[in-house]
């Protein structure tokens, strides 16, 4: 097996690295199919060719070296402040490197696409691109509640759970900084000029709220993570469960929530075969997401699906992404799972590196 380059792009000031943990588990994985993997940011490129990068060894960790090229990139760049993210897009659309991931649209452009699909669409909520404040309201009038996100958003910030109740309007959710921030209103004025200063620094979505509400103040829901495997091949690495702290608008695991195992939750609440169904559901959908926006952005290496299943069992997708986490599993006490899940990344850039003919 012939030595390997992995580069992974990301976001580093000095030795502060985002996802260092995740990065040390995948190094160390790559070093058992002789693969040195280096970290480095769209600012690291040097006028010599090489790259100012963070070196993983055996011996001392992550250090400070130049680089030759890599081999293959991994694209984990997740840092969406204006600056940071116009210099990522400058450095993707210029590098001529071999990349295991490509670049998606966000929420709002994705979710269209998928739209587009009459096998997908059955699984999507309703959900509209707020231009205006009011439209969030007239959203509000056919559900129970809804909810207000970024179109670029991670990690649960910036989306705001709106729900009526009694002719009350009950806020709930995390600002910028995953501060909670709480309210509540009987007046749709007040609650419009609430939305318009929750979203005036972003594009927004609105989206049909779903009732994943399985105990009193918290919300469950669920993430599929599909990946390709060493013979470039899509398949379901696993589902973990999510339920949020008291009272959160989310179930983020940075805000509070917890993880859970599926199997056991499903047979809490359904019929054996009911949960049977509902597990093989969340499968098929996963492969037929994966292989139709793949075919529309080009070559993915993994997917993040975080899906609601109501509680009369229906499956619903609430988003998809291309550089998702994989912590639930070693939260949820399954640790297979979760090596395989960092393994993948290092099988798959093995696969495209011995292929090197790739598009």
């Amino acid at each position: 097996m012939k030595k390997m380059r992995l580069g992974i792009l990301t976001w580093r000031t000095k030795r502060y690295v985002e996802e260092r943990t995740y990065f040390t588990h995948l190094a160390k994985a790559a070093n058992q199919l002789n693969t040195d993997v280096f970290l480095f940011s769209p600012l690291d490129l040097l006028q010599s060719g090489e790259v100012r990068c963070l070196l993983y060894t055996r011996e001392k960790g992550w250090i400070e070296q130049r680089c030759q090229p890599p081999d293959v990139v991994y694209d984990r760049f997740r840092n969406m402040q204006p600056n940071a993210f116009r210099t990522f897009l400058r450095f993707r659309e210029q590098s001529n490197w071999t990349f295991l991931n490509s670049r998606m649209a966000h929420k709002w452009n994705l979710h269209r696409f998928l739209l587009q699909n009459k096998e997908l669409n059955q699984w999507l909520p309703e959900t509209i691109f707020l231009e205006q404040s009011r439209e969030a309201l007239q959203l509000l009038k056919r559900y129970d509640s809804i909810y207000v996100k970024p179109v670029n958003g991670t990690g649960g910030k910036g989306i705001l759970s709106i729900s009526k109740r009694n002719g009350a309007f009950r806020l709930l959710g995390r600002d910028l900084q995953r501060k909670v921030v709480k309210k509540n209103t009987t007046s749709p004025l007040e609650l419009t000029r609430f939305i318009t200063h929750w979203t005036k620094k972003s594009k927004y979505i609105a989206q049909q709220g779903l009732d994943l509400e399985w105990g009193t103040g918290l919300i469950t829901d669920f993430r599929l993570l599909v990946q390709k495997d060493g013979d470039g091949q899509w398949t379901i690495t696993g589902l973990g469960g999510k339920v949020g702290g008291k009272n959160s608008a989310t179930s983020n695991l940075h805000g509070g929530g917890k993880a859970i195992q599926p199997e056991r939750f499903f047979r809490q609440h359904f019929s054996e075969e009911k949960s049977k169904a509902i597990e093989a559901e969340c499968e098929k959908l996963g492969l037929a997401v994966a292989e139709y926006i793949e075919n529309k952005f080009g070559r993915l290496l993994e997917l993040g699906i975080d899906l609601g299943i109501d509680t009369a069992g229906n499956v619903w997708i609430i988003e998809v992404n291309n550089k998702p986490g994989r912590d639930i599993f070693k939260q949820m006490g399954d640790l297979d799972r979760y090596r395989t899940a960092v393994r993948r990344p290092v099988e798959y850039a093995r696969y495209i590196y011995e292929r090197k003919g790739v598009d």
